[in-house]
Parts: structure tokens; C-alpha cells; sequence
């Protein structure tokens, strides 16, 4: 399990590659709110990249999750929004989107500056995310319309995002202490939080493959 771990660790970046290349094969079935998926699988596809290239440059790269946190969370909120339509009260998300970008500039200017990983913001955006997966879970099975739910794309979208925050959030509570510890056990729990993010990313790229093809 620890080898397992630690491959995962080196190859999840390749899981991204799945995801962003079901969108653009099946891109002409991302209408209506299906097309805000590209807002946070863009912004993961560039942080992924971006922090390789400065990894391998040797320059320090945790900077990039302090932006790349903030724009994901309103990515993934502007998703969810479309989807909810006016389902909810029309300010609930835009109200979270407001509240968290505030938190998290505060947190990287006070608290967990730029050169250190920002778990407080990282738990608060796992803890937001896991509010709207529950709530798009509702509003699947209040509008569902279909008999199979394992053809609605949301369904499958949703569920990898529920499955990657539920999974890392006390990860990134306690990540600054794991750090702290052993070489072996830091590189065990980003193996997971790796395993994670591949899931999250194959679960996407199912939920891409379900969109009503156009003709």
C-alpha cells in the first residue's frame, strides 16, 4: 500500500490529463451549466503545470496553491451556482464566494504566509465544497429525470469532488504538523491526497462521458 501511495505521488498529475481530455473531446456536449466545468478543470490543469515547471526550475512553488486555492473554490462555486439555477436563494453561493476569497487572502496575509502550505484555507474550501456537494445532491433527487442516475453527468462530477474534500480535509487541518514528521509519513499522506485527486479527476471525466451527445 505505501508503494502504492508513493506512485500515485509521482503519477496523479497524469489523471488531470484524462479529465481535460474528455472535455475537449466531448466539448460540444458541454451546454448550459455543463460548460462551467472548464472553469475549475482550467485552473487545475494550470496549477498542475505551473507548479511542475517551477518545481523543476527549483523555485518554490507553494505561492501557486495560495492563488490556485482561491480561484478553484469560486471555480467550482460558479459551477454549482449554474446548476442550481434558482433552486436556492440566488446570493447563497455568491455569499460564500465573497466570504471565502476574504478568508483566504487573510489566512496567506496573517496567518500561513506565501511560503508556507495554506491548510486553513485549503480545510475551509474542503468544508464549503462538501456544503454545496450535499446540496447538489438534493436538487439531483428533487429535479431527477431520469431512471438511471448513473447517466447524469452532475452526479458523477459531483461525487468526485464530494470524495476528494471529504477525504483531504483533516489532511489539510493537520498538514502543517505532518510536514513536521517524518520524510516517510509526509510523502504517505500526500500519496493519498494524490490517490485522491486521481479519483476526483476519473470520476470527472465519467461525468463528462454521460452529457447528452450533440449531433
Amino acid at each position: 500500500m505505501e508503494s502504492f501511495f508513493l506512485w500515485m505521488f509521482d503519477y496523479a498529475g497524469w489523471f488531470i490529463v484524462f479529465s481535460v481530455s474528455s472535455a475537449l473531446i466531448r466539448r460540444r456536449s458541454l451546454t448550459g451549466y455543463l460548460r462551467f466545468i472548464w472553469f475549475p478543470l482550467s485552473a487545475s490543469a494550470i496549477a498542475e503545470v505551473t507548479g511542475h515547471i517551477l518545481s523543476r526550475m527549483h523555485i518554490p512553488n507553494l505561492f501557486v496553491l495560495h492563488i490556485y486555492t482561491i480561484f478553484e473554490f469560486n471555480a467550482l462555486a460558479l459551477f454549482y451556482r449554474a446548476f442550481f439555477g434558482s433552486f436556492y436563494p440566488s446570493r447563497l453561493v455568491p455569499g460564500m464566494m465573497a466570504f471565502f476569497t476574504l478568508a483566504s487572502i487573510a489566512n496567506s496575509a496573517l496567518i500561513q504566509p506565501l511560503n508556507t502550505f495554506n491548510g486553513y484555507a485549503r480545510a475551509l474550501e474542503g468544508l464549503f465544497v462538501m456544503i454545496l456537494a450535499l446540496m447538489c445532491y438534493y436538487k439531483i433527487l428533487v429535479d431527477l429525470d431520469t431512471r438511471n442516475l448513473f447517466r447524469n453527468p452532475v452526479f458523477w462530477i459531483n461525487t468526485g469532488y464530494l470524495f476528494y474534500f471529504a477525504g483531504t480535509l483533516f489532511l489539510f487541518i493537520l498538514s502543517n504538523l505532518l510536514l513536521q514528521e517524518s520524510e516517510r509519513l509526509n510523502f504517505i499522506s500526500w500519496g493519498m491526497h494524490a490517490t485522491l485527486v486521481s479519483l476526483n479527476h476519473v470520476l470527472i471525466g465519467v461525468g463528462i462521458w454521460q452529457a447528452p451527445q450533440r449531433r
